[in-house]
This record gives C-alpha cells, structure tokens and sequence, in this order.
C-alpha cells in the first residue's frame, strides 16, 4: 500500500511540476504588442500590419492597438483608414490633448473643414485654448462669414481669450451694429491690456 502511494505521489508531483512549467511557459512568450513591436523594429512592416488588422478584425479596440495601427497606416499613406483609426482612438480619450492633435492635424491635412471646425469646437467645450479660437476665428473670417466669426470671437472672449486684433474687430463689428456701449468696453479692455500711450491710437 505504502508503495502504490509512493507511486501516485510520484507521478502527482511530476504532473505538477510540468502544469507549472507550463504556465511559466506561457507567461515568459511575448505579447501580441512586443511581437509587433519587435516586427516594426525589423523592418517587416507588412507581417506587423497584417497581426493588428487581425486583432482589429476580431474586436480589438484597445489603445496600444490603435496607436500601433494608425502608425502603421500612416506609414503606408492610407490616410483614409489611418484617420478613421485615429477618430475610434480620440473618441476613447476624450481628454488626451496629444491623441486630439493628432486628430486636428489629420483633419487639416486631409483638408476635411467641417470636422475640423467641430473637433476645434469640442476642444473648446472642454477648455480654453488660444490655438483653437485663433483657428476658429481665421476659419470663419476666410469663409466670410462674419456671423459666425463674431460668435466665435465672443464665445472666445468669454473664457478668457485676449487676443488684441480679434478683440479690436469685434469692438468694429460691435459699433457697425450700432452698439456703442459694446465697443467702448471691448476697447477699454484691450487699452488697459497694451497700456496704450499713444494719444492717435487710443
């Protein structure tokens, strides 16, 4: 008895030792992500493209993923796909200034106007940003339409934009329309900004 016990302790043990071998296995391969990494850094860009439009395939979302495709993408100029990759990526981090920009830049070299516009107006929503409301206020100044500019320059004004061309503008637009009072205040405000001393130019 004592024998047949030593046997299944035995072969217990064994069997034991190789699950563990075995998980130490499989926890020691590399991940999808370096092995792509690693075909990047190799030059076999093709093999890499092809492994992450698989994960894409079957759901893959993640944000290694989509930044890893959208460079590759890039790298094969497929703006079409690269773009709509960056937008999945931008619409999961909202609040990520970089992955944003990148989108902006996207937009602008594609020279896709109106999702320029409404990217910039989200950036907005979120914060105040001098960078948008200068491209917001020339988008809408090069179209003519002055409307829109206004609106633009006011919503700007509001969360702190100072930009003293564009305040100056609005402050002519404003007397144009025939609200003087408007146009007084926005001119103070920019007179007290640039401590103006030449009499002519105040």
């Amino acid at each position: 008895a004592s024998a047949i016990l030593r046997h299944y302790r035995h072969a217990v043990i064994i069997s034991l030792m190789c699950v563990i071998s075995l998980v130490v296995a499989w926890f020691l391969l590399p991940s999808d992500e370096t092995r792509i990494a690693a075909l990047e850094r190799d030059g076999k860009i093709g093999r890499a493209r092809e492994m992450l439009q698989e994960k894409f395939a079957q759901g893959d979302r993640s944000p290694r993923t989509l930044f890893q495709l959208h460079r590759i993408h890039e790298h094969y100029g497929d703006l079409d796909n690269a773009g709509q990759v960056l937008e999945l990526l931008a619409k999961s981090r909202p609040k990520d200034l970089k992955v944003q920009r990148q989108l902006l830049r996207h937009y602008k070299l594609v020279q896709d106007e109106p999702n320029y516009i409404a990217l910039l107006r989200a950036q907005l929503a979120l914060r105040h940003s001098d960078f948008a409301c200068r491209e917001l206020i020339g988008i809408h100044r090069r179209n003519d339409d002055l409307d829109a500019e206004t609106q633009a320059i006011r919503e700007c004004r509001a969360k702190g934009y100072r930009r003293e061309d564009d305040l100056s503008r609005l402050a002519v637009i404003s007397a144009a329309s025939g609200d003087l009072v408007e146009a007084a205040r926005i001119l103070q405000s920019v007179d007290d900004r640039r401590w103006l001393k030449n009499i002519s130019e105040r």
